[in-house]
C-alpha cells in the first residue's frame, strides 16, 4: 500500500508487526497493521474517517509506549490498544 516516496508515511515496529501511517494530505491518516516477514496489510484504519479532512488530520509522527500506538497529528494525539 505504498505510496510513491517514502516521505508521504511513518513507519514502526510494534507487537509482532509493522504499523504504517500515511503522512501526506492526499490520504491522511490511513493506518495499515502489515505482517513484517511477507509485507501483507493485516488490517487497515481510517483514523480520521471521511468527513472533513483538513492539513491539521495529517499525522506527523507516531510512536509505541507498552501495549498502545500513539499518533500525532497536528491537532490530536490519537492512542489504538495494540492487539
Amino acid at each position: 500500500p505504498l505510496l510513491d516516496s517514502y516521505q508521504k508515511i511513518k513507519m514502526l515496529y510494534a507487537g509482532g508487526y509493522l504499523w504504517l501511517v500515511y503522512t501526506h494530505v492526499e490520504k491522511p491518516g490511513i493506518l495499515c497493521q502489515m505482517d513484517p516477514i511477507t509485507g501483507e496489510t493485516i488490517s487497515s484504519l481510517d483514523l480520521i474517517g471521511d468527513q472533513g479532512r483538513s492539513k491539521g488530520d495529517v499525522p506527523v509522527d507516531m510512536a509505541t509506549e507498552s501495549d498502545n500506538l500513539w499518533i500525532l497529528t497536528i491537532r490530536q494525539l490519537i492512542r489504538i490498544k495494540l492487539p
